[in-house]
């Protein structure tokens, strides 16, 4: 049998933890002390119901993080996700570091959102995953393989139109983004050649421009940052050479009548003492760009220049 001062001692643990218990109850809340509930069924008595403040809270919380969801979105919907792609990652060794903004300002150019080329370093336009159609297209050099055939020629420009608007007596300057095509094996040798298309057509194939070449070819003087150079292979392995820069310096003459013009940009045959050091580097590897005879209906790049 206990005596009285076990008996009070057992009461003053008792005691303390009642006054414990309300204390918890009172600081975290009623509801975080009640299991969750069912599906379909509420714990909470009218009494215990949020205030319209705290579910205006927690709303605009919501918000917030839908916001950042969304910003997530974009950044994930152009960048890099090599690892799910199912192939050697030696394909990207020599490739430069992503940004960590890629993925996002790969999205925005695309969409027409960001026009200002000169943004884009090397670490933007020597990713494949830079220009639209990799994933989709691109990858199945890898994943299916086909090895009867092999691709010896094939490149493009991107973008392949860009708006200029200027006056006469000016100089500016545009930019575009060589590469060569998917699954491309050998190295390739350009120059590039301004051209004065007599008319040009717009995607649904309507014409939106007719000149004379003749005429306005003495309205500008063209001039290029790099005009011969030389692009390596994007199969098996993205060389580090697979894309580049190419800066166009457009010079419109004074008195040259208000108005819209197309400069074009296509391709010809390096000079012969250039791919003759080519082709003892690269020997059976390497091939003219133009040799090929890729046409489009068109030019491969295409400055439509407004004169106001």
């Amino acid at each position: 049998m206990k005596t009285w001062g076990e008996m009070k001692k057992s009461y003053l643990i008792i005691l303390i933890a009642i006054i414990v218990f309300g204390g918890a109850v009172a600081f975290f809340g009623v509801n975080n002390l009640i299991p969750p509930s069912p599906i379909g069924y509420s714990t909470l008595s009218s009494a215990e119901e949020t205030t319209d403040a705290a579910t205006e809270q927690k709303s605009d919380f919501e918000k917030l993080e839908e916001a950042v969801s969304r910003e997530k979105m974009f950044e994930e919907k152009r960048r890099p996700n090599r690892d799910t792609y199912g192939i050697p990652m030696e394909v990207f060794e020599e490739m430069p570091l992503v940004p960590d903004d890629f993925g996002t300002m790969a999205y925005m150019f695309e969409i027409g959102k960001w026009k200002d080329l000169k943004y884009f370093t090397e670490g933007y336009y020597k990713q494949p995953e830079f220009y639209p159609g990799f994933e989709k297209t691109g990858l199945r050099w890898w994943l299916e393989p086909d090895p009867s055939s092999w691709g010896v020629i094939g490149w493009g420009a991107y973008p392949a139109d860009i708006w200029a608007n200027t006056f006469a007596g000016t100089e500016f300057e545009a930019r575009t983004f060589w590469h060569v095509g998917w699954g491309v094996q050998t190295h390739q040798g350009f120059q590039l050649m301004p051209v004065f298309p007599q008319s040009s057509k717009d995607q649904n194939g309507l014409v939106f421009n007719t000149q004379d070449p003749a005429i306005v070819s003495k309205y500008f003087d063209v001039s290029f940052d790099k005009k011969v150079f030389l692009l390596g292979p994007a199969y098996p392995k993205f060389d580090s050479n697979w894309a580049r820069v190419v800066k166009i310096n457009v010079k419109v003459h004074e008195g040259t009548p208000k108005g819209q013009y197309v400069l074009g940009l296509d391709v010809g045959v390096p000079p012969e003492d250039i791919r003759t050091e080519w082709l003892k580097e690269y020997k059976m590897m390497y091939f003219d760009a133009s040799s090929g005879g890729l046409t489009l209906g068109r030019p491969h790049f295409r400055l439509i220049i407004n004169v106001n």
